[in-house]
């Protein structure tokens, strides 16, 4: 299963490219939630005294994260799913900490707003966005204003979609890792096919 690891560091992807194996030595850490997302980080304690997970230092990252060997990306395992796959996993606590924070695939989707609004407002801690089915459910999409691509447009049209399902709280939401891989094919005349990886 996954996890996400609480760090500081922004430009972790240069260090750790897509399809790279790690090890992350668990003895000195803890595991925790946010939002019903397990995080593994460091011993924190909340205003009111009780513990919680906070973000690592860099010293303690470097410290239980190794590599192990050359990235593997044809190795990832994607889970596929549509729309409303995802949202009846909602009252299954097996299935949130299943595919929390997994790598999945949904087909035949469409942005609401594509074409017109952009991925998120710049400089924001974060805005919200929804990815549509055709017989009109929604999944959450965030996006982040500090990313490169937050000023650019939602692609319009309908087609597949990649990035990492998270829950937060009591709802599940997408996360892109990236919007570079964008490419439109299968061209009709009302749409374009976006591949989004």
């Amino acid at each position: 299963s996954a996890a996400s690891d609480v760090y500081k560091r922004q430009d972790i992807y240069k260090s750790f490219p897509v399809g790279e194996l790690v090890f992350v030595k668990m003895t000195g850490l803890y595991v925790g939630k946010y939002a019903n997302l397990f995080q593994i980080g460091a011993a924190g304690t909340r205003t009111d005294g009780s513990p919680t997970t906070n973000r690592m230092d860099e010293n303690t990252f470097d410290s239980h994260v190794e590599r192990n060997g050359a990235p593997e990306p044809d190795k990832i395992q994607t889970f596929e799913f549509s729309i409303a796959q995802i949202q009846s996993m909602k009252s299954s606590v097996a299935d949130q900490q299943k595919y929390q924070s997994q790598l999945v695939e949904i087909k035949d989707v469409s942005f609401v707003g594509g074409g017109s609004e952009t991925w998120a407002t710049q400089g924001s801690s974060g805005d919200n966005r929804y990815l549509q089915s055709a017989t009109g459910q929604q999944l959450l999409v965030r996006n982040s204003g500090k990313s490169s691509f937050c000023v650019d447009k939602l692609p319009a049209g309908t087609g597949t979609v990649v990035g990492v399902l998270q829950w937060f709280s009591n709802d599940w939401q997408f996360v892109f890792r990236t919007n570079d891989a964008v490419s439109y094919t299968h061209l009709r005349a009302h749409e374009t096919l976006m591949n989004l990886v």
